[in-house]
């Protein structure tokens, strides 16, 4: 009777307040079918900028491509939060720990879904960087960033009781890597190597000496730090020379960003 009556209090306090814990398949899993979903994105964004002409409504192969990435995300959450549910686990709880933020993700990105189809019927298609400030797309891109984040958080959950590995950390490193893809997409109208408009009547000798003093100081008030913080084994050689190696590599890449007149009309 005893062994019964804690078999139940086990159950219960599982289905109250514990989560299931994350798996390393999961991860690798909503790691592929992000792949497909951030995929997908890029996809779409891909027409907006080059095919804006022939996008006449919200269905499109490149959304067909986006909204079936979505929808696999999605199907697989459900499906583990139904494996769990059968373990015991209240439906609240039932998503591993770490995808917590993940269901929301799903839920903002299926509400910005059915108002970004409102949205282009009504107001028309967005063309170019305007499609990025659009409010349902801005909706939808914050679902986007909590889904794939989620094998970040359920790796960081993991590794708090197992012992790190590359095995086991390359689901995270994949998410991070597709979260960054993500503010990437987002911020690609501000990118001066493709968009040249960004750097439009800048002040050559003046863009130079910024580039080049901007790592400089950040380097030299690293190096502070470092002497003042820690006990590091770098000499007054090394502590001097790294500042002036950066801004001196942040020097040299202005000329990638803003070529000097004579080379760019050769």
């Amino acid at each position: 009777m005893a062994d019964i009556t804690s078999t139940r209090s086990s159950v219960e306090m599982r289905q109250v307040g514990e989560r299931p814990a994350g798996s390393l398949g999961t991860d690798w899993i909503v790691i592929l079918l992000s792949f497909w979903f951030l995929g997908g994105l890029y996809l779409d964004g891909w027409a907006h900028n080059n095919l804006a002409s022939s996008l006449e409504s919200f269905f499109t192969p490149w959304h067909a491509v986006f909204y079936t990435g979505f929808l696999a995300v999605a199907a697989y959450h459900g499906w583990l939060m139904w494996q769990n549910h059968r373990q015991g686990y209240a439906w609240r709880t039932a998503l591993p720990l770490g995808y917590e933020l993940s269901l929301l993700g799903l839920i903002i990105f299926s509400v910005g879904g059915l108002g970004d189809m409102l949205w282009h019927e009504i107001f028309g298609i967005e063309a170019g960087v305007e499609a990025l400030f659009s409010p349902t797309h801005l909706l939808l891109a914050t679902g986007i960033a909590l889904v794939v984040a989620g094998p970040m958080r359920s790796t960081s959950h993991r590794l708090r009781r197992e012992t790190a590995d590359w095995r086991s950390l390359f689901p995270l490193i994949l998410s991070m890597t597709f979260l960054l893809s993500l503010f990437t997409f987002m911020a690609q109208f501000a990118y001066s190597l493709t968009n040249s408009w960004v750097i439009t009547g800048r002040r050559p000798n003046q863009f130079r000496l910024f580039a080049f003093l901007l790592p400089f100081i950040l380097y030299t008030l690293y190096v502070i730090s470092v002497e003042i913080t820690a006990d590091s084994w770098w000499t007054i050689h090394m502590l001097a020379g790294l500042p002036i190696l950066a801004g001196t590599v942040g020097f040299l890449l202005s000329y990638l960003v803003l070529p000097s007149p004579s080379f760019s009309n050769q």
